[in-house]
């Protein structure tokens, strides 16, 4: 008997355990309008057993910083409840009974002046006809676990009736109820307003595309183009486990004669910005790189700390098969094909950090633009080479696809950690020689990677010849964040032109990264006169870098 009722206490312990464990991961979030474009926010959670619960503000996400300045609290409930400052502005600790229902009300603003621009895309923008919101920029929550399930209810009140709703959740709901992993939460995306919303489908899962702002395509072409995309990488994986996918849309503003796009993938979905006069082009080889982040890495294995370290190969592979897959999917023609990998290819040899070490990444991405770029061009490179040895090989019977699907399989089967070791048991398998040591020279040491002569397989013929050199010659990074021109180099073509020191940026801004057949245009104020400097980024020396031209037939 005594046995009997000991067994039942600890299963009724048990149970209680788990409810409480369920309750304290549901969550509540209520918006709705303020006044002035600020939004009321309220979200409501069970504390902690405790009777202490750690909160944390948005700080610091997608080289934003101080992200808490656009959120106001305004009160903590219930009354009993008490909210204490810490050493950290972005940090709350709450005193309440233990296991307590707590409601956290803030107010919601925009904290920049001004048109959306790429400076502060990712910051909270809230005005009178629209949002656009990332949830690590604007949620107030709980220090739960990355990996925590959460039970969330999300309600819009008193939202303009005329405005259409999108999330990483659903669209045109104005009350939703979901689950989803804690970490998913954060990095989910959130819109409403003066949107248009194009459905279509992917593989027979629905895909959603939000646009607001006018643009040199149709929203059905843009839905059509996300379409393919999706359903190219999903066929290469096999994989079709996504039910939902959200894309986003939004113009900015950097001046006249400004052409840029960007993004991020997010919790099911991606947020797009670009400049009105944006290609679909553009849009496609981004969206492409982005949407297969949702395996790699995402489901080929944990990155480790920092993720620098294998930049090479989750950005690096990632930009090898955006646009392998486009070309396979016959969504960019051979000629595009091969001039999009040598434009690739001129801009890894003209980079002034070609050969900068791995420890430099880990140490600068962030930092240099430079820096930045070199694991998505080495890696790049380093996967190409690796698939052409593959397939020579195994006589055209493998390749790196192989390789790939491996990862994706046995991740599926027991998720491991991505590392160096494990990647280069995997590059092994297909290949008769270690790589180790070619990983060490070209990835950890620096030393450059040559595109071997069937890198491109059969079709293409590749050439060595001598190009222009891309020099901007200013320092751009001061530029832009200062608007004040400095470090003009006195044998470039930009001092030629007029640009000097000490200038003042005046206006739009025309340039692209690495062209060396695109002139640069850019106004300048200098003793109150303004002035369009226009010249063409080239140094006065050439280099030599292969290329790749289609095969005669």
């Amino acid at each position: 008997m005594f046995g009997r009722k000991l067994i039942y206490l600890l299963f009724t312990a048990a149970l209680w355990s788990v409810t409480v464990s369920a309750k304290q991961n549901d969550l509540k979030i209520v918006v709705e309008p303020g006044t002035d474009a600020k939004f009321k926010v309220s979200i409501s959670f069970e504390g902690d057993a405790s009777g202490t619960t750690n909160v944390r503000l948005p700080n610091e996400w997608g080289g934003q910083r101080e992200l808490f300045k656009a959120i106001r609290i305004l009160s903590v409930l219930p009354a009993s409840a008490t909210t204490l400052d810490t050493a950290e502005p972005f940090l709350k600790t709450i005193s309440h009974r233990p296991g307590e229902k707590i409601t956290i009300v803030y107010e919601l603003t925009q904290d920049f002046q001004g048109q959306l621009k790429n400076s502060v895309r990712y910051r909270p923008v809230s005005t009178r006809e629209f949002i656009h919101w990332i949830g690590n920029t604007v949620w107030v929550l709980p220090e739960w676990k990355d990996e925590s399930e959460v039970a969330v209810e999300l309600e819009w009140k008193r939202l303009d009736r005329s405005w259409t709703i999108a999330n990483s959740f659903g669209v045109s709901k104005r009350s939703q109820r979901f689950k989803t992993q804690f970490s998913d939460l954060r990095s989910s995306i959130f819109v409403a307003g003066n949107f248009r919303i194009t459905s279509t489908k992917a593989s027979g899962k629905p895909v959603n595309v939000a646009i607001r702002g006018s643009w040199n395509f149709t929203d059905a072409e843009l839905a059509e183009m996300v379409r393919k995309v999706i359903e190219t990488e999903r066929d290469f994986f096999n994989d079709n486990s996504q039910d939902y996918f959200l894309v986003t849309l939004v113009p900015v503003d950097e001046g006249p004669n400004t052409f840029s796009f960007g993004g991020t993938g997010l919790t099911d979905s991606f947020a797009l910005f670009a400049t009105p006069n944006a290609n679909i082009d553009g849009l496609r080889g981004l969206l492409a790189h982005e949407y297969f982040h949702n395996w790699n890495p995402a489901r080929l294995g944990k990155m480790p700390e920092p993720e620098q370290s294998l930049y090479w190969f989750s950005e690096g592979f990632t930009e090898f098969y955006t646009y392998q897959l486009l070309y396979r999917g016959g969504l960019i023609t051979q000629e595009e094909f091969v001039g999009r990998y040598n434009e690739l290819i001129r801009e890894y040899y003209m980079l002034p950090v070609r050969n900068e070490p791995n420890e430099r990444i880990i140490k600068d991405f962030w930092n240099d633009r430079g820096v930045s770029r070199l694991p998505y061009l080495r890696g790049l490179l380093f996967a190409t080479n690796l698939n052409a040895a593959i397939k020579r090989e195994t006589a055209g019977k493998q390749s790196l696809d192989d390789v790939m699907l491996d990862l994706f399989a046995a991740s599926r089967r027991a998720p491991k950690p991505i590392t160096f070791e494990s990647l280069t048991q995997r590059f092994n398998k297909y290949l008769k020689s270690d790589t180790a040591s070619l990983i060490k020279r070209t990835i950890i040491d620096g030393e450059t990677i040559e595109p071997v002569a069937d890198a491109l397989g059969n079709g293409f013929t590749r050439e060595v010849v001598k190009v222009p050199v891309f020099e901007l010659g200013f320092d751009f990074e001061k530029f832009a964040k200062e608007r004040v021109v400095s470090g003009v180099h006195p044998n470039s073509a930009a001092y030629e032109a007029g640009l000097r020191d000490g200038q003042q940026r005046n206006g739009g801004l025309s340039l692209t990264f690495g062209d060396t057949t695109k002139e640069i245009e850019l106004k300048v104020r200098e003793h109150g006169i303004e002035k369009m400097i226009r010249y063409l980024p080239v140094a006065k020396e050439r280099v030599s870098i292969p290329q790749f031209r289609i095969a005669a037939k």
